[in-house]
């Protein structure tokens, strides 16, 4: 995984994580994935948006901010995310 997320970076592509699921979180701390990998996480729970993950500092946003951003590479962090992710949207394009 790391060496994915370092390989998009030096390609100059946007990373977003999608889901603030405390196992993607552990993932992420376990890693060492932090602001340098990926830009930000998204999470559909209104309570987790505007705060920052603990440990890896990632921002906690709307999923409105991946259209914003056009990110070129998201990371599902949550089983519930992958089919989100993985069906074809306008954010993705």
């Amino acid at each position: 995984m790391i060496a994915f997320l370092e390989q998009a970076k030096r390609s100059g592509k946007k990373v977003a994580a999608d889901g603030a699921a405390a196992k993607g979180n552990t993932l992420l701390n376990f890693c060492g994935v932090g602001t340098d990998l990926i830009e930000y996480v998204v999470d559909r729970n209104p309570h987790k948006q505007g705060h920052f993950l603990p440990g890896c500092k990632l921002q906690m946003y709307t999923p409105e901010k991946m259209e914003e951003t056009k990110n070129e590479v998201v990371l599902a962090t949550a089983v519930s995310a992958v089919g989100a992710v993985a069906s074809p949207s306008p954010c993705l394009n």
